[in-house]
């Protein structure tokens, strides 16, 4: 049964996609901002083959970290909720959060390949974490998004205002009272879990006027 939310609420996650321009349909992070319960579709993944690996992931690096004399909060230790003037809120909850001296380094860990959604998922955690969490705000924050093989660097001048900007005017938007409109498409709606039932536009497959009847002369 869906339920709506007395005040919007926006996990990190919802709104990295849309900040890298992976995804288009803001009405989905608008929907899950505004309803706390609603029907949704089953995993297409492997979840607890996928927690075990982020999780060995994430104490390996926190391991590595402390011996370059950081002291290392963990995932639930980090989690933040970040009120907003609206009434709505902002949570997310950051894999390591490292601090040595003036300095701060705010880790997330991936399994996967590269995406642009994770530098934003880290850019966010970066620009909300010194707003609720006084210890951090005089500080340098500095990103990095770690892959199995390589890791992603985000020096602190890339918390720009201009980035801030963007930011902020797409929460406004995710938790304004006026419903997005849905964007639906194949590749989206692959990794959606907002069922028909709330989503009658939402697409299954592709349509078959994509597919093609016949084959192209290349």
């Amino acid at each position: 049964m869906t339920e709506r939310r007395e005040n919007p609420y926006v996990w990190v996650t919802w709104i990295s996609k849309l900040l890298a321009g992976e995804a288009h349909c803001e009405w989905a992070a608008w929907f899950k901002a505004h309803h706390a319960q609603f029907e949704k579709r089953p995993p297409t993944f492997d979840f607890a083959k996928w927690n075990a690996e982020h999780g060995r992931m994430v104490r390996e690096r926190a391991r590595a970290l402390a011996k370059e004399g950081y002291n290392v909060g963990l995932e639930e230790q980090n989690k933040f909720n970040l009120k907003g003037a609206s009434g709505a809120t902002l949570g997310g909850k950051p894999d390591l959060v490292a601090v040595r001296e003036a300095e701060v380094l705010v880790v997330d860990c991936k399994t996967g390949q590269t995406r642009g959604a994770d530098y934003f998922q880290v850019l966010v955690y970066m620009l909300a974490l010194p707003l609720c969490r006084p210890q951090y705000k005089n500080l340098s924050l500095s990103g990095r998004v770690e892959y199995q093989d390589h890791a992603i660097q985000i020096p602190p001048e890339e918390l720009t205002q201009e980035a801030a900007d963007r930011v902020w005017e797409l929460m406004e938007r995710v938790v304004s009272d006026d419903e997005s409109a849905r964007v639906p498409s194949a590749g989206e709606c692959a990794f959606c879990d907002i069922t028909r039932r709330d989503c009658p536009d939402r697409i299954d497959e592709a349509p078959d006027s994509l597919k093609g009847e016949e084959l192209a002369p290349f």
